[in-house]
């Protein structure tokens, strides 16, 4: 759970800029079908179009008759274009001459079966400006399918890389905010100490189980020995002996406290002078528990006594608040020193 709550915190920014550029590939992936499919499919009627022009400009010439022999010639001509689903010539009294491809994609007679997705072209015929007929030209789709089937691969492919690249920069930003933000793990839990390893960038690593080469780590013995009694602000001792004597876990409670109260004194500060008690009733209640874990008496009352002010005496929140930055002040010092104490003693068992 502290883990996903350290993520969750340092990652969430990361989080919705991965998800955000999939999004934006997805998007770009669909425009760009749908803007391939609308050219596509302008063209096949354009395209049907031009093949009903061109056939219906033919049977206009002065040297052809327009009768049946000379449609079905033309029809014939035409069907060998594997595009075409079918053609049909009309005159003033109904069909002349048609064909349409069959389920085996073969010439058949016309009888007026045409499917929707069919592109559609239509001619008027006209002989010395009358008005004779018409020619209607389908042309299948099924190649523009191809096309498109072949692109969405394409796309789905260039989706895919992407995406597997900012899933891998991610998951490694991640992973460094995470270990950046986390506490050091205990040697048990670290496969590199079972082999007798300090973890890579860890340099004040807790004290480790046993199975260690003696000199690798520092021993727990030595980092209790180091941390002192009292620090000002600290009753280091008393809040040890609560946690039933382990230091390590109250480095690491010294070492959180650092890092989340690091600007409250300012913000303390800020916060009273701008009269915002309703922000400082939500910051004071955790401060204080923190500051019962750490010891910190003095930053306890004074947070303590802020709360009283900004609940009861609005006119002593400033004296308050100053007084309560300055707890949080030495409070964090003292911390920093515990630290740098921890660190050094580290630094000696290593030597």
């Amino acid at each position: 759970m502290h883990i996903l709550y350290i993520f969750l915190r340092r990652c969430r920014r990361l989080l919705f800029l991965w998800a955000g550029f999939l999004l934006l590939l997805t998007g770009l992936a669909a425009l760009e079908l749908q803007a391939a499919r609308a050219d596509g499919e302008e063209h096949l009627n354009e395209e049907a179009r031009r093949i009903a022009r061109r056939s219906g400009e033919i049977l206009a010439l002065p040297a052809w008759r327009m009768d049946e022999v000379a449609a079905r010639s033309i029809v014939m001509t035409e069907m060998e274009d594997e595009r075409i689903y079918g053609m049909a010539v009309y005159d003033l009294q109904g069909l002349l001459e048609g064909q349409r491809r069959d389920e085996q994609w073969e010439s058949v007679p016309w009888d007026d079966l045409v499917p929707d997705a069919m592109a559609e072209g239509i001619y008027p015929l006209q002989m010395e400006g009358r008005p004779v007929g018409s020619v209607r030209v389908y042309l299948s789709p099924r190649r523009l399918e191809e096309h498109l089937s072949a692109l969405w691969r394409r796309e789905a492919l260039r989706v895919l890389i992407l995406s597997l690249a900012a899933t891998v920069i991610a998951a490694w930003v991640a992973v460094r905010r995470v270990r950046e933000a986390s506490p050091r793990p205990r040697a048990a839990d670290d496969p590199n100490a079972a082999a007798g390893e300090t973890p890579a960038g860890i340099s004040d690593s807790p004290a480790t189980e046993r199975g260690v080469p003696r000199g690798r780590t520092t021993s727990r013995k030595n980092v209790q020995a180091a941390v002192p009694e009292i620090l000002p602000g600290l009753a280091v001792g008393d809040a040890v002996r609560r946690l039933g004597g382990q230091t390590d876990t109250y480095m690491l409670l010294t070492d959180l406290f650092r890092r989340l109260y690091a600007g409250a004194p300012k913000l303390l500060l800020r916060l009273a002078a701008r009269e915002e008690r309703d922000s400082l009733a939500r910051l004071l209640p955790p401060l204080r528990e923190a500051a019962s874990r750490l010891g910190a008496s003095r930053l306890e009352a004074s947070a303590s006594r802020l709360e009283d002010a900004v609940r009861a005496r609005p006119e002593a929140v400033a004296r308050c608040a100053e007084e309560c930055a300055d707890a949080l002040e030495e409070t964090l010092a003292s911390a920093r020193e515990l630290r740098q104490t921890a660190g050094d003693c580290a630094g000696e068992s290593l030597l």
